[in-house]
Formats: C-alpha cells, structure tokens, sequence
C-alpha cells in the first residue's frame, strides 16, 4: 500500500505536533527505525 509521501508527512506532523513539540536533542536521539521524522532533521548518510 503505497501513499503519498508528503501528504502522509503532513497528516502526520500535524497529529504530532499537535500532542508534542519536538526539541532538537529529541530528533537527535530519535529512535532510526521511524524513517516518518526524517524530514524534521538534516539527512545522515
């Protein structure tokens, strides 16, 4: 089942942000196996 990428990403940002605000530290210690939050911090190669 193939959706949307930025559609999905914006439902789900705006759901999220919603319950939480994330903090830099946060992103950074997030947790790899959610590839959903990626967009909120620079790509690592």
């Amino acid at each position: 089942m193939i959706q949307n990428p930025a559609r999905l990403r914006r439902k789900t940002a705006r759901l999220f942000i919603k319950e939480h605000i994330v903090t830099p530290s946060e992103l950074d210690n997030w947790n790899t196996d959610t590839p959903v939050w990626t967009p909120y911090r620079p790509v690592q190669h």
